[in-house]
Parts: structure tokens; C-alpha cells; sequence
């Protein structure tokens, strides 16, 4: 059983499912962690209703070293967890990108002799300020942050006692507002590109 892509499946089927996803153009960040949320909760409750039914039959699964072990609610729980994990990282890392190319201008650099232009002496300093951004990892640590308060007990109560538009959701990130904002700028500039 592949969590990751039954994960994968799930945060595809609750975009699938609302007819609105197209035109969201702010807040984009947030409104992918609640969804995140909302595929986790889905997959969670499903779990355990499958072990609290009557009808249950035990299940077994092949590890990766080619064991075969019984599957229990907390070994589905766990798998779940990680396939969250993954995808959380996955997403945080790509959130940095996103926002190191947002940054990003092509440009030319003319060399006439040994000398070198303003221009590139410019284009050093921008890679430097990239690097130590990059090398600080700030944008991909609040994302990650993000991603994972979102299915904290709390978050999970919430959003399964809203009843509202999922749109208007403010789970508690653990995110600080400005950090907040940066990440729904740069999930916004990408939602804006793709119009």
C-alpha cells in the first residue's frame, strides 16, 4: 500500500471537487493547506472507521524488506503520516524555488577586456543574496511549518466542525503573518502566471 500516492490521489480528488479552484487568485497557500488538511482528515476518519466497523477482516502488508506483517490501525495511521511528511517537504522545497525563480531576471553580461560592467558586478551580488537565502532555507522552513500545524488536533476540529466555504478557512499555521503573507504572495504570483 503507497500512501504517498494514495495521498497524492486524495489532494487531487478535493481539487477536483471544487468547481471554484480556477478562480482563486489569493491565498493560494493556504487555500492548497486546507486542502492538504482536508485530504488528510478524509483519509484519517476513513482509517478508523475501517478498524471501529464490525466487519473488519485483518489485513497484512509486505515491508520493505520483504516481511509480511499484520496491518494495524496505527501502522495505517503512521504510513499516513509519512505520506503527509513527504508531501509537505516536497511542497515546502518547491515553495522556495517558486520564489527564488519569482526573483529571477535574465540579463547580459558584456566583457570588454579584463574589465568588468556595473551590470555584472550586480548579477554576482543578486546570486550571493540568493545563495544565503537559499542556504538559510527561511521560505522552505515556513512552508514545511505550515503544512504540518495545519493537521494538528486543533486544525482538525476546526475544519471539521467549519461549515463555511473552505476558502475563508484560517487554520492556525504557526506561521508568523508576515510569513503568512510571503507565502501566499508567492503561491499567488504563480496562480496570477497561469491565468
Amino acid at each position: 500500500m503507497d500512501y504517498v500516492n494514495r495521498f497524492e490521489n486524495e489532494v487531487t480528488e478535493v481539487f477536483a471537487k471544487e468547481d471554484t479552484t480556477q478562480g482563486v487568485k489569493s491565498d493560494t497557500f493556504e487555500h492548497h493547506v486546507n486542502r492538504m488538511a482536508t485530504a488528510y482528515n478524509k483519509m484519517k476518519n476513513s482509517i478508523e472507521e475501517k478498524y471501529a466497523a464490525q466487519d473488519y477482516e485483518q489485513e497484512y502488508y509486505v515491508t520493505e524488506s520483504g516481511k509480511i506483517e499484520e496491518l494495524t490501525k496505527e501502522k495505517e495511521l503512521d504510513m499516513l503520516n509519512q505520506a503527509y511528511e513527504n508531501h509537505s517537504n516536497f511542497m515546502a522545497t518547491s515553495t522556495e524555488i517558486w520564489s527564488e525563480l519569482q526573483d529571477f531576471t535574465p540579463s547580459v553580461v558584456y566583457h570588454k577586456g579584463s574589465e568588468q560592467t556595473a551590470n555584472e558586478q550586480n548579477i554576482g551580488e543578486n546570486q550571493e543574496n540568493t545563495a544565503r537565502s537559499k542556504e538559510n532555507g527561511v521560505i522552505q522552513n515556513s512552508a514545511y511549518q505550515a503544512f504540518l500545524s495545519a493537521i494538528q488536533s486543533d486544525n482538525q476540529k476546526l475544519s471539521q466542525q467549519y461549515s463555511g466555504d473552505w476558502k475563508d478557512l484560517r487554520l492556525n499555521l504557526n506561521v508568523s503573518d508576515g510569513d503568512r503573507k510571503m507565502l501566499n504572495g508567492i503561491w499567488d504570483y504563480y496562480a496570477m502566471e497561469s491565468e
